[in-house]
């Protein structure tokens, strides 16, 4: 799903050195998901994950947002665009991963 993030994609070096587009598409949910990782900052803003999308696909009009940089929610977020994307399984994400340790 193209969007709201797509301007972003210039900025996202150490995606394109593993092998991995900034940009991942999620045929199975509306959703959005950008996180920025920083890692000279200390928890808990070493990241956050902005959602756009869907909390309840029975109201497909009722969109939602939200912005976190909670560390639990922010990984739970990442673990479930893994699980859908099949990232994990991709040898260039788990040395991303190793590189960006969350």
């Amino acid at each position: 799903m193209l969007g709201a993030f797509t301007e972003n994609a210039a900025q996202h070096a150490a995606q394109e050195q593993a092998g991995l587009s900034p940009l991942l598409f999620v045929p199975v949910l509306p959703l959005q998901l950008f996180l920025r990782f920083n890692a000279t900052s200390k928890e808990p803003f070493r990241a956050l994950v902005v959602f756009l999308g869907q909390y309840n696909l029975d109201r497909v009009a009722d969109a939602r947002a939200m912005q976190s940089a909670d560390p639990e929610l922010v990984r739970s977020f990442i673990s479930m665009f893994e699980s859908l994307t099949s990232l994990d399984d991709k040898p260039g994400y788990k040395q991303l991963r190793q590189q960006c340790p969350l």
